[in-house]
Parts: structure tokens; C-alpha cells; sequence
């Protein structure tokens, strides 16, 4: 179980992280700074805030068959956890936009600018102190990361037989393979790949095939 500072949202007028401070009667207030986050015995406030591995996990492999041709797929799923978004984080970052064009704010994702924005990532800072804080101590960095991979689909024709006694060949087919077809992610995951969520998603591969058989 992961136990971090929860962040709930982002101060409309400093920009700054909302955090959860737990009372001793555990009662639930809202502060904005992370020393302010502290309970009765003077530690920090930290909550479980999900599971770092998935409970529910699996796979289906299945080939479908309608006359000469043949599908197959192949399909993985994870669900019920979180997992760390380095993207995420770089947003408060001042000096990540520089490294990489993946840090491109998603459409829909609102960084905190100027008083009264309602946004989702709070102000953009270079303060060390301040990103390393918000990204080691708090929930922020944290999304709910279940998602179905499409891992494989091949397509293939097997030429009739009839076609292929005239050639002496007793088998031949032509295939087409797709690795690495794509993800089904939430919709407000943020980043490219799940369980990669710090670099680029492994590139899609196309594989054109003819087998036959003499």
C-alpha cells in the first residue's frame, strides 16, 4: 500500500498544492503548504493512497477463423493500482520543458498561470526543494494506471489448396503482424505508456509474412 501526503487540487489564488492534513479526531483540513500537513504528534499527515502493484492482472490470447482467413490477437490487462508519472511531475518543473517535446501539456490539462485559474497541475516552480517535496512526498505524482494492452494482432490468408496443386506447393499463406498495437488507458491518465511512465512507449512494429510449405 502506498502512504503519501494526498494533494487535493490546486489553490485557485497561489497556485500552490492543496494538501489533506488528517486532524486527531480524524477530521480531514485543507492547507497549503506540506509543513502545515502535519497531525497531533507533529509527523506528517500521510494516507494510503492505492495499491503499487495490480491485484488484477491477465491476459486473453484468442484466433478467430472465417474460411481462408485467420485472426489472431493477443491482449494483456492491469487494474486496481498506481504507479509513479515522472510526465506528470515534470509540469511543476520549470527546467523539464527544455529536455523533451513529451512534456506537452495534454489537451484538457490546465496549469495554474495567474490568480483565479481553475487547474489541475499547480504553478510551474524550479525551486528544488519545492518539486522535490511535492514529487516524493505527496500523492501528486501518483494516477491510477489500469489500462488493456493490444499486444499482437496478426492477419492471415491461407491460399486453397486447389490454387496451389497446379505449383506443387502444399501450403502458403500471406500474414500481416501488428506488435505493440496500442493501450486503453482511463481518461485521465496522463503519459504515454502505463508501465512506462517516465520515456517514450515501445514502438509499434508492422511485419508483412508469406510462408509456404513444398
Amino acid at each position: 500500500m502506498l502512504k503519501k501526503v494526498k494533494v487535493d487540487g490546486v489553490d485557485k489564488e497561489t497556485g500552490k498544492p492543496i494538501y489533506e492534513r488528517v486532524n486527531e479526531d480524524g477530521s480531514i483540513e485543507y492547507v497549503n503548504t506540506l509543513t502545515a500537513a502535519t497531525s497531533g504528534n507533529g509527523e506528517l499527515s500521510y494516507q494510503d493512497i492505492g495499491l503499487k502493484r495490480a491485484p488484477y492482472y491477465g491476459g486473453f490470447t484468442n484466433t478467430f477463423q472465417y474460411k481462408n482467413f485467420e485472426l489472431y490477437v493477443h491482449m494483456t490487462y492491469s487494474f486496481g493500482y498506481k504507479a509513479y508519472s515522472y510526465l506528470k511531475t515534470s509540469y511543476t518543473d520549470g527546467t523539464a520543458w527544455l529536455y523533451n517535446n513529451m512534456y506537452k501539456v495534454p489537451s484538457g490539462l490546465k496549469i495554474w498561470k495567474e490568480p483565479g485559474d481553475d487547474a489541475d497541475i499547480p504553478m510551474v516552480n524550479s525551486d528544488p526543494s519545492y518539486t522535490q517535496n511535492l514529487y516524493g512526498t505527496t500523492s501528486f505524482g501518483y494516477i491510477n494506471s489500469g489500462h488493456v494492452r493490444i499486444s499482437k494482432i496478426r492477419l492471415a490468408y491461407n491460399f486453397p489448396e486447389k490454387w496451389l496443386r497446379q505449383m506443387r506447393i502444399q501450403n502458403l499463406a500471406l500474414s500481416f503482424t501488428c506488435d505493440n498495437v496500442g493501450v486503453i488507458t482511463s481518461r485521465n491518465f496522463i503519459g504515454a505508456d502505463p508501465e512506462n511512465l517516465g520515456d517514450w512507449p515501445a514502438p509499434r512494429r508492422y511485419v508483412f509474412g508469406l510462408n509456404f510449405t513444398f
